[in-house]
């Protein structure tokens, strides 16, 4: 005897539903972790709205990144010129700061007090009445004294200022990765131009 279409659509609705959940079953299954066996069975995770979710049989726990040198700090040590290279061990760069802070901080006493000295023979001289000449070539020398005074600061102020940002960045860039291991290469490319490659050896 021929079975009715609405009796068979549904049983193959009923069929339908039951593997379907006998599947759902054993997936739901898969994903528990084996105690008897010893195994662990990661199900993947579906992409939903474009995130990309991949299964793993490591936990990764993330931790606060902490920087070995601080930035305030090399700028406070930068308050005495090659310092802060010291504090970023940045030594080869600490002479240079040193010397050149010495060298100015020199220039600006000598002059000053070669300024001072020049004033004084000036009102001499005025006080004297001496000739208009000699007055002249007085004040030109103190103006001399005095503009390089003025530029030895100008210059200072600059030294200090570029070592206390280099120091800056050398505190940023202290944990930087610049070994043997990590290089960037370009070379040109007849189809592409000039090509930038970086490479990384494990």
């Amino acid at each position: 005897m021929p079975m009715p279409k609405t009796i068979l659509s549904a049983l193959i609705v009923i069929i339908t539903v039951i593997s379907g959940g006998s599947l759902s079953a054993q997936t739901a299954s898969a994903a528990v972790d084996s105690t008897d066996s010893g195994m662990r069975v990661i199900m993947p995770t579906d992409t939903l709205a474009g995130d990309k979710t991949f299964g793993t049989d490591e936990t990764i726990l993330s931790k606060s990144y902490a920087m070995k040198k601080s930035p305030t700090k090399a700028l406070i040590y930068s308050l005495i010129p090659g310092m802060g290279q010291v504090y970023v061990e940045s030594y080869w760069k600490a002479p240079f700061f040193a010397g050149a802070a010495g060298f100015l901080v020199y220039n600006i006493v000598h002059y000053n007090r070669l300024f001072e000295e020049t004033k004084l023979v000036i009102l001499d001289l005025e006080r004297d009445g001496a000739d208009i000449s000699d007055i002249t070539a007085a004040k030109n020398t103190r103006e001399f004294h005095r503009d390089n005074r003025d530029q030895s600061a100008f210059w200072l102020m600059a030294v200090y200022a570029i070592s206390a940002i280099d120091a800056y960045v050398g505190a940023h860039l202290y944990d930087f990765n610049v070994d043997d291991n990590l290089s960037l290469n370009y070379y040109p490319d007849q189809m592409r131009g000039t090509v930038v490659s970086l490479s990384i050896d494990f």
